[in-house]
């Protein structure tokens, strides 16, 4: 296929197309840039060289694929022709949102105290451990 009217009816008339077309917007509603560049930033503050311009790529390949899925299934947002997926996922984000944000200062004072390998018992480490586990639970991963 060369044109977007060929992979539209890809998208329309192949099952295993679709499925997987569906897969990708559906990882993409579910991505947050905004949580992935929290993330970026924690990394860079411990010294993460190259981190900007992986998550400037990250953020930029995002974007494309976003584009690309929205013209191949003729939509203007994410999951357009599944609305009540797009709520639930928007419901999930003002819940998983803030754990995220609790995970990275759980971090930042685990690293600030040099703590990287924190043992069962210790009250910090034991935080970010359910941090982990309310993010993975959250986003309905393994984590």
């Amino acid at each position: 296929p060369s044109s977007l009217e060929e992979f539209r009816e890809m998208a329309k008339h192949w099952p295993f197309f679709s499925a997987h077309l569906r897969s990708v917007e559906i990882a993409l509603a579910k991505a947050s840039i905004d949580v992935t560049r929290a993330y970026s930033d924690l990394a860079a503050e411990s010294g993460c060289e190259g981190i900007a311009e992986i998550d400037e790529l990250i953020s930029t390949e995002f974007e494309r694929t976003k584009r690309v899925v929205l013209a191949l299934t003729d939509q203007h947002r994410l999951l357009e022709s599944i609305p009540w997926l797009a709520r639930s996922i928007e419901v999930r984000n003002l819940y998983v949102d803030p754990l995220n944000a609790i995970q990275i200062e759980l971090l930042r004072r685990a690293r600030s105290i040099g703590q990287t390998d924190l043992p069962p018992g210790d009250v910090l480490g034991d935080a970010l451990r359910r941090s982990v586990q309310a993010v993975a639970s959250g986003m309905r991963t393994t984590g």
